[in-house]
Parts: structure tokens; sequence; C-alpha cells
């Protein structure tokens, strides 16, 4: 109903063309892309015939891509990849002349620059965090300069920028002087999403009392301090050592990847355990029988699994930076994330304080009541369907 007086509004069918080049097989893109996916699933569910995709993406993904196409919907496969510096080459070309001879009004830029609008087409991106700005050292110097370049465009050219959090639009604002007109936001309650939330019957990829912590191996994310803080948890009460485990899940993003020597330098063979990546029910099930998240992230855009845990009703200790605040409301134990000692104690409370942990669980059973997929889902569709050609 909502949609279709959109429509009436806002003109008849439109045609959306989605960059995807930039997604990456299963959990490498992080949180962003079960949420981009949950986003245009429901716009193409409740719009119907008035909207009509055409997914731009690499070989790599074509499973994903396929099971979001729907039947007249199209899908335009190139052999490039994120580390190609143009997508316009060869016989797979896909460029601005074939966006506007397919009629496209829109291109929606979720994981990456725009390269294909042109300036005949207006585009929209989602810029999910200034991980670049903030802390560029966990980036490589290369990746700092393309994410630099790639901000200063959108902000500069973009009919639309979509962000997931006040705190990441301030901070948008602050460092880019972005126009506030410009921007919404969309938080990401994707555990309401249709898709999302059918889980169960699974067994946990952990038995026993385990905290959880649901994050691919970039450096933000703050593995290595996480590990001497369970070690120190551990080391406070001999019996720990036979009683409490450490899940890791997501994927490892690089050949780089160092946290299996980490873990093994830090004694902790045997009580951490990673997993990789986890398809969507078994993660939500490995949530659900955690003892409690922790969640050491130095820099966020939103995080995910602070709503799905507060859902799955375990208790959470996260940062006490960025977005993580907003998002997590009351529903948290917070710890400056830099402090090993601080996480260690967090864990401490999480595994001794029982009424504490009840507290926490009923006040993340209250925050999640801030949130609602729907009205988010209404958001995002509002916006696209708002930007004329």
């Amino acid at each position: 109903m909502f949609l279709s007086r959109l429509l009436s509004r806002f003109g008849g069918k439109r045609t959306i063309a989605v960059d995807f080049l930039h997604l990456l097989p299963k959990g490498q893109n992080g949180g962003v892309k079960p949420a981009v996916f949950a986003f245009l699933d429901r716009m193409g569910r409740q719009a119907g015939r008035r909207v009509s995709f055409i997914y731009i993406a690499n070989e790599a993904t074509r499973a994903d891509v396929e099971k979001l196409a729907r039947p007249g919907d199209r899908i335009w496969y190139t052999h490039r990849t994120t580390a190609d510096p143009e997508p316009g080459l060869g016989p797979d070309t896909v460029d601005t002349n074939r966006l506007v001879e397919a009629g496209v009004d829109l291109v929606y830029n979720p994981l990456g620059p725009d390269r294909l609008s042109g300036e005949r087409i207006p585009f929209v991106c989602l810029l999910i965090d200034l991980l670049h700005r903030e802390l560029p050292e966990a980036l490589p110097a290369v990746e700092v300069e393309r994410r630099e370049r790639f901000f200063a465009d959108a902000c500069g050219r973009a009919a639309a920028i979509q962000v997931i959090s006040d705190d990441v639009a301030e901070r948008l604002v602050r460092a880019f002087g972005v126009d506030r007109k410009k921007l919404f936001r969309t938080y990401l309650p994707i555990q309401q999403a249709e898709e999302s939330v059918d889980a169960g019957g699974n067994a946990p990829a952990c038995d026993g009392s385990y905290f959880i912590y649901p994050a691919n191996t970039w450096p933000h994310k703050n593995h290595a301090r996480l590990l001497q803080a369970f070690r120190l948890f551990l080391d406070r009460r001999a019996e720990r050592w036979s009683t409490w485990k450490l899940v890791l899940t997501g994927a490892a993003v690089s050949s780089l990847d160092e946290l299996d020597g980490q873990i093994e330098q830090a004694g902790l063979v045997g009580r951490v355990i990673r997993t990789g990546y986890l398809e969507r029910r078994e993660l939500l099930d490995t949530i659900s029988g955690a003892a409690a998240l922790i969640y050491p992230s130095l820099n966020e855009g939103f995080g995910i699994p602070i709503l799905e845990a507060q859902q799955a009703g375990i208790p959470i200790a996260c940062s006490n930076v960025t977005c993580l605040p907003e998002v997590a409301g009351e529903g948290a134990l917070f710890f400056d994330p830099r402090q090993v000692n601080a996480i260690a104690d967090a864990l401490e409370k999480l595994a001794d304080d029982r009424e504490a942990c009840m507290a926490l669980v009923e006040a993340g059973k209250a925050n999640l009541v801030r949130f609602d997929f729907n009205r988010e889902a209404r958001r995002f569709s509002t916006a696209l369907f708002r930007i004329d050609r």
C-alpha cells in the first residue's frame, strides 16, 4: 500500500542498475552484503513489476546474485573484478551507454565507487563508515587513497547518500562537508527481515560455555587485543580453562591473516574456536547458543551482531566508540576497546554476574523496539524512488 502510493506520486515503472562489481563471495563484504540484499529483496517484493533491477556482477558471485534476482530482473555478468581499474573494456562491456540504452533511471552503488553512471544517470551510494579517515593504519595505503577519492566523489556528485547510523552521518558531515539534505539513514535490523529470522534447529558451531565474536579478520575488528583479554580472563581463575571458550566466526579476508598464529602464541589452542564463515542460519544459532557476545571493534558504521544478540536474548559487552552506543542503547556493557584489562573485566562480568547479565538482556529487548526493518526498508525505497533522472 505504501509503495503503491509512492509510485503513483513519483511516476511509473523504474529501472535501477545495481553495481555489484565489488561484491565478493560468501562473507567477505561483512555485514553490509546481507543488509543490502535484504533491502533490495524487500523493495522488489513490495514494488512488484513497477521496479526492475539490472544487477551488474562478476562471475565469482553468480550464485548469490541469482538468488536475489526476481523473474524479469536482469543480470549482466562481467569478468571484471575489484582489482581491474575499469569495468568498460572487452567483450562483456558494461558502460554508461549500455545503461542508457536499457532505460536505467538510477544507479545504486552499495559497495564501491561509481564508475558506470557517467554524467547522464543519477547515482545513489552507500557509505558505511569512515575507517580510512579515522583508523588509516587498519588499511593498506592504496586502499586509503582509493576510499578518499570515492568518498570525495560521492559527496560531490551523488544524488543521495545512504548511511547506516546517525553517528556516521555526523562524522561524514564533519569530514567532507557534505550537504545533509543528501543523506538518508537506514538502520540495519536485518535480523527482522523475512529471510534472516528463519533460524532454529541447527546445532551451534560450539558446545559448552562460550563467548562469541562474529567478525571478519580485518585489523579494526581488534582480534589481537581480544585474545590477550581472553587469556587474562582465563588466568584469573584456573577453573575457567576447562569451562570457557571463545568462538570467532567470520571470513579470513586476507592471505596475511595471522589470527591462527596469534592464538597459538597466546597459548589458546583448543580454547579459541575459529569457525570461518557461517551461513546465516548457522550464525544465528551459534549466537543464540553463546553465553554472551563480546564486541571489541575499534570502528563501526552500525554493528549488526549487536541487534542479533539482543534478539537472541544473550548479554552483550561492546566498545564504547563510534556508532556502537547509538545502536546498543542501554542493552550493553561498554568498555574501552584499546584497553586489554577493560575487555577482560567485561568478560569477567559477563561470566560471573548473573544479575547484571539478566539486566542487560532485558535492556536489550527494550532497545530492539527502536528498530523496525519494515520502516527502514520503506525509507530505502522512498529515497530511491524520489530521485529523478
